[in-house]
Order: C-alpha cells, then structure tokens, then sequence
C-alpha cells in the first residue's frame, strides 16, 4: 500500500530519465567522504545528502568541495537516536513543499535563473542522492535509515529523477516492513519512530495539532495551505504507520492514546470530518470514555495537564506545598 501511495503522482506525470552519471575522480568531495570508514554509512550517507543540497541550492562545485572538504576527515562512532530526531527535523523543515499543482519535473520553474541549479549542478546532486543511498544500503540503524530515506526520496522528487524515486520507494517499503516485523521496540524508541514518521508526514502538509487549547483548533485550521490528493494520502500512510507503532503498547498508555487523538484533529484540521469520526470512535473504545472532551486535557494542579477524564477537575491545595 506504501508503495502505492508513493508511486501514484509520481507514475502520473512524466518525468525526465536522467542519465547515468558518477562521480568516480578518487580525488572527489564525493569518493573521500565514501572512503572515510571512521564514520558509520548513515553518516556517510547523510554527509553526500547535504552536499546534493548545496548543489541544488546551485553553488558551484570547488565551493562546495573546499568548504565541505572537513567531513571528509570527520572521526565519529556514531549518533544517537536523539541526535537523529534533531538532524531529520531540521532536514525537514528545508525540504520545499510542493504545491497540488506542482510537476517534480518543473520545481524551479517559478524560481528566478540565478537559484534554479544548471543541469551540470543537477546531475551532480542526483549522482550525490545515489551515492548516499549506496551508503544507507550498507547501514544497521534502522532509524536513521528511515529518515534519511525519506530525505532522499523528498530530494529525487524535487530532481524529478524518477529511477531514483522507485529505488527510493523499495527502500522505504523495506524500512517499513522491518519496523513491522521487529517486535523488540521498547516504548522509548516506539516513541522516537512515530515522531520522526509525523514529522516526515508534516513535511508533506506542514499541520500543527493543537495540544490543550479547543480554542486553538481554528486558528490551526487557517494555517494549513491548499494540498493535491497526492500529499495527503502519503502524509496519511505515514501518520497511519506511526499509529500502528503505537498499537503495540498497552490500551492505557498515553503514547498510544495521544497518537490516536492527534490523528483524529488532525482528519479534522484537513476538512476530513468522515474520517475524523470513525477515528475518533476508535479512540473512545480505546480509552473507555465517549466524550469529546477528552479530546483535549483538562487544566490541573501547578499547571499540570490531567489526560483521559471526562469529570471536571478539582484542584485544591498551593503549589509547592508537597
């Protein structure tokens, strides 16, 4: 089903074949990074990502090889999955968003001639994108795999380099199936992978969910610009797979409950009220209480937010006294 929501729009349009192009000079940005094993592949990977987009962002090449040339030496065991979640977020957030009448063919049409990248910088970013997955395909870490996966798929799209996005479609699919078949996942990093999935959801439709103001609901609502079919069903898929994580926690859990409340606004902060409510049924079985109000906290003691209770709160006491 993943496979088909990324191929939909992609398999509707056509979009330019782009040729084989590799950067084989051993005395490459490129092959340096790639030949630096005191690095893990994911940072590898990431290292040629960065530099596929500073060629889109079309500066030129000795630029770009004499100001990235310290990662090419860069000494590291590896990250944690924290640092990850930071690196995928601010990723995200430089990815441009596409518009419902956007072809991936023509991303810079509107751009002037000085931004839009030459066609030399274009094949060197995409020769770049192949590099790093190369790298990813050799990586254990199944979490940062997933985001910088996404990450090359968003950057193949904007290139409209279509071999690079069926590539990029396997990979996901498998990144996907190997969460769903690992059953070891603790609730710490059942956590970090619904985040990094709702983030990667929300670089498609960027979408804030309010958290405990009703209030806020409409002034959200207004934020969210106009999105084509094709967004939306990729950004569900994503959203969807982060809820089934949590479905492997107990019913009580906040994680898993918060997950299937914020799916349920977030329906709704799309103008998807049908949907909206048949989620919003499945929360209630899951919490046990079918009341709209819980689809926000009530306000507690000291500023603490009380979860999942339809009866009005009573705080009685001073803060800070026990």
């Amino acid at each position: 089903m993943l496979a088909i929501a990324f191929a939909s729009g992609i398999l509707s349009s056509p979009l330019p074949a782009f040729p084989e192009f590799t950067l084989e000079a051993s005395n490459s940005i490129e092959q340096k990074i790639v030949k630096n094993t005191k690095v893990t592949p994911e940072i590898r990977a990431l290292y040629l990502l960065q530099l596929a987009r500073e060629y889109l962002s079309n500066i030129e090449k000795s630029e770009i090889e004499t100001r990235n040339l310290y990662l090419a030496n860069e000494s590291s065991k590896g990250w944690t999955r924290e640092t990850w979640e930071v690196i995928i977020s601010s990723w995200t957030n430089q990815i441009p968003s596409r518009g419902s009448s956007t072809q991936a063919s023509s991303i810079y049409q509107n751009s002037t001639s000085a931004l839009r990248p030459t066609e030399a910088n274009m094949l060197l970013a995409n020769a770049s994108i192949d590099m790093a997955m190369e790298q990813l395909n050799k990586s254990t870490d199944v979490f940062a795999k997933l985001g910088l996966h996404f990450i090359a798929w968003r950057m193949y799209r904007e290139t409209g380099n279509f071999v690079g996005l069926k590539r990029c479609n396997t990979a996901l699919e498998a990144d996907f199936e190997n969460y769903k078949e690992n059953e070891t996942f603790d609730e710490a990093e059942i956590k970090a992978t619904t985040y990094i999935l709702n983030l990667l959801s929300n670089s498609l439709i960027p979408v804030t969910i309010p958290k405990s103001n009703p209030a806020e609901f409409s002034l959200r609502q207004k934020e969210i610009s106009p999105f084509s079919d094709r967004d939306f069903k990729e950004s569900e898929m994503l959203r969807r797979r982060a809820v089934e994580m949590t479905d492997r926690l107990a019913p009580q859990n906040d994680i898993r409950r918060k997950a299937h409340r914020d799916l349920v606004l977030w329906y709704y902060l799309l103008g998807k009220t049908e949907t909206a409510e048949i989620e919003k049924q499945i929360l209630f079985e899951l919490v046990g209480i079918k009341d709209d109000s819980i689809l926000y906290p009530q306000s507690g003691m000291c500023g603490h937010l009380v979860w999942w209770s339809a009866t009005p709160v009573r705080v009685s006491g001073f803060c800070g006294m026990g």
